[in-house]
């Protein structure tokens, strides 16, 4: 039997243009708003280079047109949250990764 793996792995926007051998210009053109118009290339450079989020009308679009492998939260680096450490208090961290001291600990050293 045959073992299929499927990645719940973010997609930035960037890599996908970039592994679906694509230049901003066609991605663009795959991303047509209701009224018939499309995305600039200048946009979806924006949207690619982390400066600028795509809105709620353009968000949908990119989801669609990477056929959901590039998704909001890929926009906004969510990842799924991870089960608190049960075991020990000491490996509290802070959302960036960095030891966070242990409030209790720290007020018996400053006492």
């Amino acid at each position: 039997m045959d073992t299929i793996v499927v990645c719940v792995c973010p997609m930035q926007l960037s890599a996908y243009i970039h592994r679906e051998k694509l230049n901003q210009a066609e991605f663009a053109a795959r991303l047509v708003r209701a009224d018939g118009s499309v995305v600039s290339q200048a946009a979806v450079s924006r949207y690619a280079a982390g400066q600028q989020i795509p809105d709620r009308e353009i968000m949908p679009l990119i989801v669609a047109a990477t056929g959901g492998e590039v998704t909001p939260n890929d926009f906004f680096d969510i990842s799924p949250p991870q089960a608190p450490d049960q075991g020990n208090d000491d490996q509290r961290q802070h959302a960036d990764g960095s030891a966070a001291a242990d409030p209790v600990k720290a007020h018996e050293v400053a006492s």
